[in-house]
Formats: structure tokens, C-alpha cells, sequence
């Protein structure tokens, strides 16, 4: 690891010391079974994903992105059904650090072109304002695009430099392109960790490592959402280059590294060799990752565990399992129940109205918060996330408000309007309306937005 990764790394640390992070009824699920999730070799790009994004270590969740933990440049393992959105404010920078619009790619963060680069609140990034992929300060001195000395990043005593616009990166204090053919590989960005580039290539070496074609027949795996061309997979022994080869179809042997091409599940593999691929993620089909996610909305993931794939079925209905795919957990007037117990099965009925009785588990509907429940048991639901309201996630951050609304104060918290000149900073990329910076945040406040 060179000098300027393990000052990123220390920054990146200090942050999430800093920042913390945010709770929510259940665990999202860790993605990996089945060694659907064996390391990469140090060869190519990223690892075979389902019908989602490949290549991302330990990724899973409500997306249903589920790659396994990538090597040096390796493969991960099967991914989700769903793809992860990148390149929107607030959303994840794409492969090539790239961000739409005009955005500025901070710490793998997209910012809008107008918005401060530092995020607001606690969030760090460079000082000024992002303007069209590169951050200026006060001053107009530009930073982080190519040809533009870098951008420094402080987070408490730690010092950082890095490029804000999309193919570039940082070398020798400089902003150089990166991420197409024969440049060097992109630090961050979705679909890579900090080695990505652009479609149709692969990052191959470290440090930074080159881009060269990838995804054909005998070529090195790219990341992103397809390692490989249509009828090839991604084959990654351990120890070895990652390499696009026929294997992995629906019904044959495993790729080494326990991948599979896409729509298709690894099984039976061991230590990443060996195994046959089954088709996934359907209706009546295994779950294409492990932990529960892995179906094509709105499926849910029933029965996995323990050794066991799970089945994709419908979720979301009366009677039926709560969804856990990153859309809404329960229709339109149902609640989800969740009983005590770790194998109590949850479940879509009619409860957790506002102004009605909780479900089971503390859980309301979409606008609600639960109140005086004892053990996740009991309770009333009482609106939450408007002006003046009770914030729906809790007290602290910016969570449980609906837009244009911070969560303030402490105990419970209580959404009041923010991003306005003299209102507080907004959490997420955007904290303050364009012109408008955010001002002392830290310390458990949220800042306040001015000139």
C-alpha cells in the first residue's frame, strides 16, 4: 500500500469515527454463501455479478447487489439482480470516478455542480464549491480536474489530497486522465473499489495499475455490472489472473473463483472450485446471493440460511413477507409485523397506521413512528417527518425527515425546515441551496447555511 492509500485510508477512518452510522429495524444481509464470494486474483477488473453489479467485496442488501470481495484488481463473486445506482447527487460515483451533470466525485460521493464540495455537516471533502467537476474556493482557484493541481482534503489532523472530476486522478500533486485505454486505473467510484475504469476496460496491475480491454474471450474480467461478453464467465482462481473464458452458463460447471455468467447461482463449490450454476433470482428460483437478497423486485428471498440458497417469492402483500429489496416493505395500507424472536417469520397485515397500533417490532407505516412500545411490542403510531413533527428514524444526522427537513435537537429529534440562508445545513451532498455554504457544523450540530 503506497503512502498517499494509507493517508486516504486514515481520513476514511477518522470520518467514520466522526460521522458513525444510522440503525434500522433489521440488519441488511452480508450477501455471501456458497463461496459465491471467493477473492479475486491480482488480474482483473471486477467479479462476476448476477444480473447486478460484480466486483464490490461484501456488497449486499436491499439493492441486491452482492459481489464477492474483489483482490487486487480481482473478482468478486455473484452479484444481485439489481444494479446499484451511481453517478447522482448524494449516489455513488461510477466506475471512472464519474458523476452526471457536472458533479464533483468526493470521497466516492457524487456532489451537484453548485454545492459545496465539503458535503456540509460532518461530512469532509475539499474546500469551495463544485463547479462543473472541479472544486473552487472563494477565491476562483480551481482543483481536482485534469490538469488542475489536486484538491486537500482535512479531516481533523489528517491531511489528504485527491481529483473531483470524473477520469481523473491524482499523481504527483497533479490531476491527471485516467481510466481509458492505457491510462491508469481511477481510485473509487462504483463497480472496482479504488482501481475502476471505463466500460469495455479493466484495471490491470496495482498501484495505480493501467486500463486495457477486457470482457472478451481470454481478456481480463472488467468490473462493473457485466465482467464479461454475453455466453462467457468470469474465472478467477485464487492466486491467478481473473480471466473471460467459457464457463459459468446455467447448468455447467463453475467458473473458478465460484462465479457464475449472469442470472445464474453458484452451488456446491468449495474453497471457489468446483460447483455447478443454477438459474436464479426468478419467481420459484434460488436467490442469486446469499443473506436474503438476490430476486428480481418484487421478490423476496424466503428461506436462506444455514446453508441454504432460499427461494425467490412474492412479497409485499397481505399475508405475505415483508419486503427486503429496496422497495417499500409493504403495500399501501399495510404494515409489516415482526413478531420477537429471530425465526419469526415477518409478515404484511393491516396494522401500523397512524394514529392505530403498532405492528409488532416497533414497525409502522410509511409516515409513522411508533411510541410507547415496550420491547417491540404495544404502541401507537404518530405522524413523523414534517415540519415540526418527530423525526420517523430518531434523534441526531439528518435521517427521518421528509425533503427540505432536518432531523434537530435531541432526545427523539424534530424536523425542522433547512438548507435555506440562516436555516442548518441538510445532511446528504446537497446541505445548503446553491451560493450558500454550511457553517460550523461539528460537535453534534448540524451548521448553519450562509455566505
Amino acid at each position: 500500500m503506497t503512502k498517499h492509500h494509507r493517508v486516504m485510508a486514515a481520513v476514511l477512518v477518522a470520518f467514520a469515527v466522526t460521522v458513525g452510522c444510522s440503525s434500522s429495524n433489521k440488519a441488511l444481509p452480508s450477501g455471501n454463501d456458497d463461496d459465491a464470494g471467493a477473492a479475486g486474483g491480482t488480474g482483473g477488473g471486477g467479479g462476476a455479478g448476477g444480473n447486478g453489479s460484480g466486483g464490490m467485496g461484501g456488497v449486499g442488501g436491499r439493492a441486491g447487489v452482492d459481489g464477492g470481495a474483489a483482490g487486487a484488481g480481482g473478482a468478486g463473486g455473484a452479484g444481485g439482480m439489481a444494479g446499484m445506482q451511481c453517478g447522482g447527487t448524494g449516489q455513488a460515483c461510477c466506475a471512472g470516478n464519474a458523476c452526471s451533470a457536472g458533479g464533483c466525485c468526493v470521497f466516492g460521493q457524487c456532489r451537484a455542480s453548485g454545492a459545496a464540495c465539503s458535503g456540509g455537516g460532518q461530512l469532509p471533502g475539499p474546500m469551495g464549491m463544485c463547479m462543473n467537476g472541479s472544486c473552487q474556493n472563494m477565491g476562483g482557484t480551481p482543483c481536482g480536474a485534469v490538469g488542475q493541481v489536486c484538491c486537500v482534503i482535512m479531516a481533523g489532523q489528517i491531511t489528504a489530497t485527491t481529483c473531483t472530476a470524473s477520469n481523473a486522478r491524482c499523481m504527483n500533486n497533479m490531476c491527471v486522465a485516467c481510466g481509458g485505454m492505457g491510462q491508469p486505473c481511477c481510485g473509487g467510484g462504483l463497480g472496482g473499489g479504488g482501481s475502476t475504469c471505463n466500460q469495455g476496460f479493466g484495471c490491470v496491475g496495482n498501484n495505480p495499475g493501467m486500463c486495457q480491454p477486457c470482457g472478451g474471450s481470454g481478456q481480463a474480467c472488467c468490473g462493473g455490472q457485466q465482467p464479461c461478453q454475453t455466453g462467457l464467465g468470469c474465472n478467477s482462481p485464487s492466486g491467478a489472473p481473473a480471466t473471460c473464458m467459457n464457463c459459468g452458463a446455467a447448468g455447467a460447471a463453475c467458473c473458478a473463483g465460484a462465479n457464475c455468467q449472469a442470472g445464474g447461482r453458484c452451488i456446491g463449490a468449495v474453497n471457489g472450485v468446483g460447483g455447478t450454476c443454477q438459474s436464479c433470482g426468478a419467481m420459484g428460483q434460488i436467490c442469486c446471493s446469499g443473506g436474503g437478497g438476490g430476486c428480481a423486485a418484487p421478490l423476496e428471498c424466503a428461506g436462506a440460511g444455514n446453508g441454504m440458497p432460499g427461494m425467490c417469492q412474492p412479497c409485499g402483500g397481505s399475508g405475505q413477507a415483508c419486503c427486503n429489496n429496496g422497495t417499500q416493505e409493504c403495500q399501501t395500507g399495510l404494515g409489516c409485523n415482526n413478531p420477537p424472536g429471530t425465526q419469526m417469520p415477518t409478515t404484511c397485515m393491516n396494522c401500523g397506521a397512524v394514529g392505530a397500533a403498532c405492528c409488532d417490532g416497533s414497525n409502522c407505516q410509511t409516515g409513522g413512528r411508533c411510541v410507547g412500545a415496550v420491547n417491540g411490542v404495544g404502541g401507537t403510531c404518530s405522524a413523523c417527518g414534517g415540519a415540526g413533527q418527530a423525526c420517523c428514524g430518531g434523534g441526531g444526522g439528518g435521517g427521518g425527515c421528509s425533503t427540505g427537513f432536518r432531523c434537530t435537537g435531541g432526545g427523539g429529534g424534530v424536523c425542522a425546515a433547512c438548507g435555506a440562508a440562516g436555516q442548518p445545513c441538510c445532511s446528504g451532498a446537497m446541505a445548503c441551496q446553491q451560493g450558500l455554504m454550511c457553517r460550523g457544523a461539528g460537535n453534534n450540530s448540524p451548521g448553519t447555511c450562509g455566505v
